[in-house]
C-alpha cells in the first residue's frame, strides 16, 4: 500500500494533494496513517478540477483587460485589480507549474495600476497610497511562493487549525520566518505552545524525528 501511495504522489501537487504529502506517514500529524490510494485520489480530483475553474477564471479576465477602456471607470478598473489578485493568490496553491500565468497576471497588475496611478496623478495623498500597496503586493507576492503560506490564505484551506503546529514543525526556516508575520503576538505564542504539546507527544511515543527541534528553534528565533 506505502508504494501504491507514493507512485501517485505528483512531483507538482495542488493544494489538497499537498496536503496529503505533508502527512503521508509523518508522525507528526495523528491521522498519518489515514493517507490512502483512495484519499490521494479524491485529493487529486479536487485539485484538477480547481485548475479548470481558474483557468476558465483567467481567461475570462484576459478577455476583460484586453477590452477595457482607456478612460473606463474607476469602479471598473478597481474591480478587475481584485481579480487578477485573487486569481495569483489561487495560482500559488494550483496542481503544475503556473509560472508562465502567474508572470502574465504580475504583468497585467502593472497595466492595471498604471490606469490608477493616472488617475490618480494629482492627488499625492493617492499616490503615495498606490506606493505604498505596490510595495506590499510584491512582498505578498514573495510569501506565496512558500506553499505554506498560499495554502493557509485560502478561503477553504486544507489545513486544519489543529494541524497548524505540525505543518510548521515541517517547514524550512525561510518559510517559519515568513509565516510568523501574518500573526499577532498572542497567536504567535499559542502557536508556540501547540508546537511544544506536538512535540512533547512525540517525546511520550518515542518517536524521533530529527529536525523538529531546530524548527522550535525557528519559531522562538523568529517569533521574537
Amino acid at each position: 500500500m506505502s508504494y501504491e501511495v507514493i507512485k501517485l504522489f505528483n512531483e507538482l501537487p495542488g493544494c489538497w494533494e499537498r496536503h496529503c504529502q505533508r502527512k503521508y506517514k509523518n508522525p507528526l500529524f495523528a491521522d498519518a496513517n489515514s493517507i490512502t490510494v483512495e484519499l490521494v485520489g479524491q485529493a487529486q480530483a479536487k485539485d484538477l478540477a480547481e485548475l479548470e475553474s481558474f483557468d476558465k477564471t483567467f481567461q475570462d479576465v484576459l478577455e476583460k483587460a484586453v477590452a477595457l477602456p482607456a478612460h473606463a471607470q474607476s469602479d471598473v478598473v478597481l474591480g478587475l485589480k481584485e481579480q487578477i489578485d485573487k486569481l495569483y493568490e489561487s495560482s500559488a496553491t494550483l496542481l503544475g507549474d503556473q509560472t508562465d500565468k502567474q508572470k502574465a497576471l504580475l504583468k497585467l497588475t502593472e497595466v492595471v495600476m498604471k490606469v490608477i496611478k493616472t488617475g490618480a496623478d494629482t492627488d499625492t495623498f493617492a499616490v503615495g497610497q498606490l506606493e505604498q500597496e505596490t510595495t506590499a503586493r510584491e512582498l505578498h507576492v514573495k510569501m506565496l511562493k512558500h506553499h505554506v503560506i498560499a495554502d493557509l490564505l485560502r478561503e477553504e484551506s486544507p489545513i486544519q487549525p489543529e494541524e497548524l503546529a505540525a505543518v510548521v514543525l515541517i517547514e524550512t526556516p525561510d518559510a517559519i520566518k515568513s509565516l510568523v508575520t501574518l500573526f499577532d503576538d498572542d497567536q504567535k505564542q499559542d502557536l508556540m505552545r501547540q508546537c511544544e504539546v506536538v512535540v512533547e507527544k512525540m517525546k511520550a511515543s518515542d518517536v524521533e524525528v530529527p529536525f523538529v527541534e531546530d524548527r522550535m528553534a525557528d519559531l522562538r528565533l523568529f517569533s521574537k
